[in-house]
């Protein structure tokens, strides 16, 4: 049976333009369900958490998304959709609500995508770190000499004195 169409409100080019959307959640491709928890990847596939965690921690080539193959980072990388909860709400809510639970869910998806870059730029310093430490081995191992230590690049540095900070 098809889910119920209503008109939603969504915020677009910073307008409020009505749509249409259902009231279900959208169907996870890793199991075929509605997605419980939905949660969106940078390449905007939608799956369950518990599906695509599941699948991000399996062998090396899960790294992917598993629709497009888009390489994921890291798992964390994974976004909430505040914007289609927000949505799903804004049929029970009017005027002053709807607008401010729009703007907060406009916010959160804001934050959540910066966070994603951040941890996006972090992710690629620390691959090229090793890289380059993979290449100074394999360079060695071939010379028959000694590995010369790599220097931390200031990313580096200041990504570790991040890490020893939280803890």
């Amino acid at each position: 049976m098809a889910a119920p169409l209503r008109t939603c409100q969504f915020f677009l080019n910073n307008e409020i333009t009505p749509v249409i959307c259902t009231t279900a959640p959208p169907t996870c491709p890793i199991c075929d369900e509605p997605a419980t928890d939905p949660v969106s990847l940078p390449c905007n596939h939608v799956f369950c958490r518990e599906c695509i965690t599941a699948w991000s921690i399996g062998p090396p080539e899960h790294n992917t998304c598993s629709m497009c193959r888009r390489e994921l980072f890291h798992r964390s990388l994974i976004v909430r959709l505040p914007i289609p909860a927000a949505m799903q709400n804004a049929g029970t809510q009017t005027g002053a609500d709807a607008e401010a639970a729009l703007a907060r869910a406009r916010l959160e998806e804001a934050l959540a995508a910066r966070a994603a870059r951040m941890i996006n730029d972090r992710h690629r310093v620390l691959v090229a770190a090793r890289v380059a430490r993979e290449d100074a081995d394999r360079r060695a191992t071939t010379q028959g000499a000694e590995v010369p230590a790599v220097a931390a690049s200031p990313q580096t540095r200041a990504a570790q004195a991040n890490r020893l900070t939280q803890r």
